[in-house]
């Protein structure tokens, strides 16, 4: 389900579609061992202009590099921008609850995964640098983290539903964005973060209860995910992002393991102890640098990646979620 505006700043090409009013989507459902495929219940969508959270950004924006921030909960929910990485408020896209997980794909457009209070759950849509909607994708189930495969359009969102843990978006000119596949992970319950690597395959995290922790991969033109072991406990599922031909997995405290995958089977080759951090949510490496926010503290750090210890930077802001930068076009 999409609505589409047209937006201020660069990105791909897109046909610009009318607000679809009392649309049903229907999902293809996967699951392990197989099953029947099933429909979930649709969702209306709004206009946008009755959805959409105000919105400011410079208009020197979108020269520069770009942090973005969530926060979920009030006071002071929503998303922030900052240049990056001399930290300085540029934008705040939106004020209210509800904005999680964050990601960029490869024209460095932000997608936000938002569970807004009274509304229904969606991703907004934002080019580099711009303060208005590209589009926003109504989900049927709240959402939580989101990565985009590099090798398509291909969107995945991961899900706290307990029935399907990932949600997979396609784009296409002629229907604009769609989703054609829910999974339900095998082993999994709850799904908290995931990563496309530079292949298109997908690694989700999340736990089959409260105490434990599953990862599970899809790998790409396949249909079911094959859950993956480790050989390094993790206290609970924390982002993940695939990174210089490894797997980085948080462990929601403030340690960073580093795996290679092989087949189904995940060996850490390194850790990044990241000080001064507790409870470290949707974090983002850039280069040479880890940033992370501490869901739990009053900092988002910046520390040296892969060596961790000490982080050399620190921007005060509490509570916040999910960091995502997107770089301008002349860095690329």
């Amino acid at each position: 389900m999409l609505e589409e505006m047209e937006t201020r700043g660069g990105r791909r090409p897109r046909s610009v579609r009318s607000a679809l009013k009392s649309t049903i989507v229907a999902f293809s459902v996967v699951c392990s061992g197989g099953c029947a495929a099933a429909q979930l219940p649709g969702t209306t969508a709004d206009a946008i202009a009755q959805n959409s959270p105000k919105a400011w950004i410079r208009p020197d924006a979108a020269g520069r590099n770009l942090l973005y921030v969530t926060k979920t909960y009030l006071p002071n929910g929503g998303i922030y921008v900052y240049t990056y990485p001399s930290l300085k408020l540029v934008g705040m896209l939106g004020y209210g609850v509800g904005a999680r997980g964050e990601c960029v794909d490869k024209s460095d457009n932000v997608f936000i995964v938002e569970n807004p209070d009274g509304s229904e759950p969606a991703v907004y849509e934002y080019a580099h640098g711009g303060d208005t909607l590209i589009a926003r994708i109504s989900l049927p189930i709240s959402g939580q983290g989101c990565s985009v495969d590099p090798t398509s359009e291909r969107l995945a969102v991961t899900s706290g539903s307990t029935s399907f843990q990932v949600l997979m978006l396609d784009y296409t000119s002629k229907r604009g964005w769609h989703i054609p596949r829910a999974y339900s992970v095998p082993g999994m319950k709850y799904g908290a973060f995931c990563s496309f690597d530079d292949r298109g395959n997908l690694f989700v995290d999340g736990s089959a209860d409260t105490q434990s922790f599953e990862l599970a991969e899809l790998l790409k033109g396949d249909h079911q995910f094959t859950t993956v072991s480790l050989n390094q406990s993790i206290n609970g599922p924390g982002q993940v992002q695939s990174h210089d031909k490894y797997l980085s997995i948080g462990d929601t405290g403030s340690t960073v393991y580093e795996f290679t995958v092989t087949g189904s089977s995940a060996t850490e080759v390194a850790s990044t102890q990241l000080d001064g951090s507790s409870s470290i949510g949707q974090f983002w490496i850039q280069g040479k640098t880890l940033i992370g926010p501490s869901s739990e503290g009053t900092d988002i750090g910046l520390w040296p990646y892969p060596r961790g210890g000490n982080p050399k930077q620190t921007l005060n802001f509490s509570d916040a979620f999910g960091v995502v930068v997107s770089l301008s076009a002349h860095h690329h």
